[in-house]
């Protein structure tokens, strides 16, 4: 049977057109959804990178500040031995009293920002076996600082720099995090009397703040409770430097 064109239909151009426009419509969609995808995991990705790198800095300078004062002849002191000065000596004992103790809580860019310590960890023939004696390699610390760019990172202390001193080397990455603050309160400290002096039981909380360098409404706040394991004898009624 013939078919004539007066019975062929199609669609009209109005209706390929709105075809046309359902069609874009949905692929706009899509596309919307897979780029808000992508941004939504590349913030998730940042934000852990930031409190990944936080943690870190904060678990250093906690666990390196915990061991502030230690001394290879802690055993020696007169604290310890409640020996005479000249018992101390006749029983082997070269150090009396602990050149490591002192912790200062010093002011970098802003009061409380940097921290100042030692332990006894080489000597000078042979690194990691503690002497009891001061190197000036054993003099530890942590400081926030700005680089050139304006923004905040950590140092760590190097050759007994102080506070405000050259001789740090950066310790977080200014291209990942923008450190705001940081700073170091020892008010839960607390000393105790004995008979020829006081102890002092060492407590220092650490409060670290940073954003993302290249996204300031990306920032994490940690905040982390040292004690130090190494507590501080100090002759007569008070200490007279640091903590």
């Amino acid at each position: 049977m013939l078919i004539t064109l007066k019975n062929q239909r199609g669609v009209t151009l109005v209706e390929l057109m709105i075809a046309m426009l359902l069609g874009l419509t949905v692929i706009s969609t899509i596309i919307t959804l897979f780029v808000n995808s992508v941004a939504t995991n590349r913030s998730a990705l940042q934000t852990t990178r930031l409190h990944q790198e936080m943690r870190s800095i904060m678990e250093l300078i906690s666990s390196d500040l915990r061991r502030a004062g230690y001394f290879r002849d802690a055993h020696c002191t007169l604290a310890a031995r409640n020996l005479s000065a000249t018992a101390a000596v006749s029983a082997g004992c070269t150090h009396q009293i602990n050149p490591f103790s002192p912790i200062e809580i010093g002011r970098n860019l802003q009061a409380n920002d940097c921290v100042l310590f030692s332990y006894d960890y080489e000597n000078g023939a042979n690194p990691a076996t503690p002497d009891g004696i001061v190197q000036t390699s054993e003099n530890y610390g942590y400081k926030r600082h700005i680089s050139d760019d304006g923004i905040g990172f950590i140092a760590r202390r190097f050759s007994g720099a102080g506070c405000a001193a050259g001789g740090w080397r950066r310790l977080s990455n200014p291209l990942m995090s923008n450190i705001t603050q940081l700073s170091f309160d020892a008010t839960s400290s607390r000393t105790v009397a004995t008979a020829n002096g006081v102890l002092s039981i060492r407590v220092i909380t650490i409060t670290l703040s940073g954003q993302l360098a290249n996204d300031p409404t990306v920032s994490s706040t940690l905040q982390n409770t040292t004690h130090i394991a190494n507590h501080r004898y100090c002759p007569g009624v008070a200490c007279e430097v640091g903590i």
